[in-house]
């Protein structure tokens, strides 16, 4: 007795076949193939697959795969909308309700401090932990009102697109920035910054992957910003002086990275080398698979044309922490040990480590001191001396007084 077959399979003129079954319970709706195979084996292999679909409950439709794909596709676009797309609209849209005046300061703050950080970033992936590091070392660093300002725009925008169904919830917390709050308590609200130990450095600087061992030496002693080091390129180092030429910083990733100068113009500056930092830094360059001095010195390990990623290196820092036992730390923090180290050697003023980290000075006395190439170049060997040797039993570190 024949076994009577799912579907049907014809031959074309061209040759090829085409492959159809009538839907069960459908008034004998016919489910042509939307193409056509080579032979009758492919063709029968599929009408194989559309009767197992069909057997257990998990046939479809090419009407419903068309509204799945739809739908998925509109879920996609919905995902990746960038917040600067949302914020214009926003914009747009409070022109009938606000004054002149009050839409030109808020056009100014959005283009000045929003836009350039935010503005291709995809709203839906915004987190607090996100913004929390942008208020406590990105925005408008030593101008309250700015920050103040910038900060509330940024929150309103969020806020009605959380009204709007465009996010679950506003990653603004309320304790984000205080009204009238520093600087330094808007960093608080992160976690109180903190100078590691030596010990801590150097184990957590052995802890991370092995192409982070170098850059967090490199934080940890010279105190460079985070966006300062992932932006050094080869053309900055210059193994034979011994200097490095911060000119320029990169934050954010992806489409939300923005390479621009160092946040203040303190930051543009040459910051000396040890001579163990110096071999450090030389092995490390030349173990990188792409040379040039435009090469970045601590690229994506996906992609030597990339930045490493700022997540990527807060996250591996996060679980070296967790697998040494140690409290967090955060790569600002190494920032905090290398002028906490620097401003143990005996006989140097505030104004020399402010020069080495490239920091705004607090009050116009300062402003009207000078650090010489000198001292600097002793403090640095002085810090490195301290953390590669970890040689961390003394409180205070001596000033060696003869030229370098």
């Amino acid at each position: 007795m024949a076994v009577r077959r799912f579907g049907t399979v014809e031959k074309l003129p061209s040759g090829r076949y085409r492959a159809y079954f009538e839907l069960p319970d459908s008034g004998r709706k016919r489910i042509r193939a939307p193409y056509t195979f080579r032979n009758v084996t492919e063709a029968r292999q599929w009408l194989t697959k559309q009767e197992s679909a069909l057997l257990d409950g998990t046939w479809k439709s090419p009407e419903q795969k068309a509204a799945e794909a739809e739908e998925a596709e509109r879920k996609r676009l919905a995902d990746q909308r960038p917040f600067g797309e949302y914020a214009e609209q926003w914009l747009a849209l409070k022109e009938y309700e606000l004054s002149p005046t009050t839409m030109r300061a808020y056009r100014a703050n959005y283009r000045n401090h929003l836009q350039p950080k935010w503005g291709n970033h995809p709203i839906k992936q915004i987190e607090t932990v996100d913004v929390r590091q942008w208020v406590a070392e990105e925005l408008s660093p030593g101008k309250r009102g700015a920050r103040e300002r910038a900060y509330e725009l940024f929150k309103a925008i969020m806020n009605t697109a959380v009204e709007d169904g465009i996010i679950a919830a506003n990653p603004c917390t309320r304790n984000l920035l205080k009204k009238g709050a520093s600087k330094a308590a808007s960093r608080s609200q992160r976690h109180a910054p903190r100078a590691l130990p030596i010990h801590e450095l150097t184990a957590l600087a052995d802890e991370v992957p092995s192409h982070m061992r170098t850059l967090v030496l490199l934080m940890g002693i010279v105190g460079l910003r985070l966006g300062e080091a992932r932006e050094l390129r080869r053309k900055d180092i210059n193994l034979t002086d011994h200097t490095i030429s911060v000119t320029r910083a990169v934050s954010g990733d992806g489409k939300s990275k923005v390479v621009g100068t160092p946040k203040t113009d303190a930051g543009i500056r040459t910051v000396p080398l040890s001579d163990e930092m110096v071999e450090l830094l030389r092995a490390h360059v030349e173990a990188r698979p792409l040379a040039g001095k435009d090469a970045l010195v601590f690229p994506s390990t996906q992609n030597p044309r990339e930045h490493m990623g700022e997540r990527t290196i807060q996250i591996n820092i996060r679980r070296a922490c967790e697998r040494l036992g140690i409290p967090h730390a955060s790569p600002h923090d190494f920032r905090h040990t290398a002028a906490s180290i620097a401003g143990r050697v005996e006989g140097i003023s505030p104004k020399d480590v402010q020069m080495i980290l490239g920091q705004s000075t607090p009050g116009m006395a300062l402003r009207y001191t000078h650090s010489d190439e000198e001292t600097q170049r002793r403090i640095i060997n002085s810090v490195a001396r301290q953390v590669l040797s970890n040689d961390a039993d003394s409180n205070v570190i001596k000033l060696d007084r003869k030229a370098e």
